[in-house]
């Protein structure tokens, strides 16, 4: 494949047609929380692994786009316009939301109730433009030109967040776009933005949900990082990207979420169960991760063991999860105090992922602001009852209020 073909053009995907795949908007539009219908949207939301069908599903438009990264890694971007082209808002900035650890685009707009997935939430609101990007992984990643599967935080960081956001900007002809990130997706962001200053001047302003520089250890310390210290460096990198996949796929999605629940609530102290009935979970744990490299665990490992704010992954210093290894680096922080870019961090001192004392310390304070959404935990920052009036609302208000109203010359709002 040649680098031309990363900007060819996208596979654009029409509205789903009965006969087709279902249609939830027209059968599930206005279901919520129990009954029969509400579970067989809920189980089919979770047995469609692409995102595409899902985004078809619901009754919108959906491209897809390829996206070639600067180390031949050929990543997938799912598009998603306002089914109205009367309510297409073509003068604002595409926005670009970026998933979390071991997830993809699919966290977006898994919910089972079409208001309660942001996406849908901003094009009803205010007919944007809206990309899901997806960072490498098991899902939507083509590794065939790059040929290793193993990557760190860092490969994001450096390539697949700067290819997306110049692939999108220059398909669009908008010289900036609005991201939404969510959890990693807002490390990722952090960090792409203090080593590409060029990044700076293509991004309007950045919404960062359940951020993260640095999680807490006492999050995982109980189980999760002892196991990967002593055991990580004999699984096989495959393992970690693909296994979750094969286990969904070979597990009903009722009884794999209840695992998964299960697993998630002991090693890291969330609790699912906060978002809904066993119903809604089934497809919210179903798309909530999928898999990742074995460095990517290991890059985290080291900034938690570290006790430093998000820093590069010592590769080539240290032996993959050897407990003894980390402490003897040297780490190299990211200089997250050199973004420029408008940051508005939504967060909660009841997440166990957010460090507030690390994003204060080594955000710039001044283009940085602070949203407390007051005993939310992680995942309720997308899929919580409430997100709508305390997350979505908010982040729309914040994009309207940031763009230049009609025919204004005012410097500060002109993309």
């Amino acid at each position: 494949m040649s680098r031309t073909s990363a900007f060819a053009s996208p596979e654009i995907l029409p509205i789903s047609k009965p006969e087709e795949l279902p249609i939830y908007d027209n059968n599930f539009a206005n279901v919520t929380g129990a009954g029969a219908l509400f579970e067989q949207l809920a189980l089919d939301i979770a047995s469609t692994n692409n995102c595409a069908d899902i985004i078809r599903k619901w009754g919108y438009t959906c491209q897809v786009h390829r996206v070639l990264t600067k180390d031949n890694v050929l990543l997938t971007t799912h598009r998603i316009q306002s089914r109205n082209k009367f309510n297409q808002n073509k003068t604002s900035p595409p926005i670009l939301l970026w998933h979390g650890f071991g997830g993809s685009g699919n966290c977006f707009v898994c919910a089972p109730e079409r208001n309660s997935n942001l996406p849908f939430h901003l094009i009803e609101k205010g007919g944007f433009d809206i990309w899901l990007g997806n960072a490498r992984g098991p899902l939507y990643t083509d590794f065939t030109l790059r040929g290793s599967k193993i990557f760190s935080i860092d490969d994001i960081v450096q390539h697949d967040i700067p290819a997306v956001v110049d692939y999108i900007t220059k398909y669009t002809s908008h010289p900036k776009l609005i991201y939404i990130g969510i959890s990693q997706g807002t490390t990722s962001i952090f960090g792409a933005l203090s080593i590409h200053s060029e990044l700076n001047k293509r991004i309007h302003l950045v919404i960062a949900l359940a951020p993260t520089l640095r999680p807490s250890i006492d999050s995982i310390a109980g189980i999760v990082f002892p196991l990967f210290q002593h055991l990580g460096a004999n699984v096989a990198n495959n393992v970690y990207l693909h296994s979750t996949m094969l286990f969904k796929d070979l597990i009903p999605s009722k009884i794999s979420s209840k695992i998964v629940g299960a697993i998630t609530q002991f090693g890291f102290k969330w609790d699912f169960s906060i978002l809904g009935s066993d119903t809604r979970l089934v497809p919210l744990v179903a798309h909530a991760y999928h898999g990742t490299s074995r460095e990517v665990i290991d890059h985290w490992l080291q900034t938690m063991k570290q006790d430093i704010s998000f820093s590069y992954y010592q590769r080539k210093s240290l032996d993959l999860f050897n407990p003894m290894g980390h402490q003897h680096v040297s780490p190299v922080r990211y200089p997250t105090k050199h973004i420029t870019v408008p940051i508005h961090l939504f967060y909660s001192l009841s997440d166990s992922i957010t460090d507030i004392t690390q994003l204060t310390e080594n955000l710039p304070a001044a283009n940085t602001s602070f949203v407390e959404i007051k005993e939310y935990s992680h995942f309720e920052f997308l899929f919580g009852k409430d997100a709508k009036q305390k997350v979505f609302d908010p982040i729309a208000d914040i994009i309207i209020d940031s763009l230049p109203p009609c025919g204004s010359s005012n410097p500060d709002k002109t993309l």
